[in-house]
């Protein structure tokens, strides 16, 4: 009995969380394809920005996700994160072209 009600707890609060959120003004599903669409809380935003300025798409387009000869094979699950995040002195080395070429 705990557990059920334990677990309509935990449903009905992700329900409510998830009701909250707006996609993104414009963004569509053709748009955005496999990268989702970028959902936002409209009280969250820093005092400034303009709906306009979320981005529309949830994943970057040059992310892994999106990476050129996978395409939509990719499984979700697969990480979206930057090369520099796993390689940190690949940053550098590009700071180092930019200053090299300057």
């Amino acid at each position: 009995m705990k557990l059920t009600h334990t677990l309509l707890l935990i449903v009905g609060t992700a329900t409510i969380a998830q009701a909250d959120l707006l996609p993104a003004p414009g963004a569509t599903d053709e748009e955005c394809g496999r990268l989702g669409v970028m959902h936002y809380d409209p009280y969250d935003l820093p005092e400034g920005v303009k709906p306009e300025d979320v981005r529309k798409c949830e994943a970057h387009p040059m992310s892994a996700q999106n990476y050129w000869g996978w395409g939509k094979y990719v499984p979700r699950w697969f990480p979206s994160l930057d090369a520099r995040y796993w390689f940190p002195s690949i940053d550098s080395l590009y700071k180092s072209r930019e200053t090299s070429e300057t």
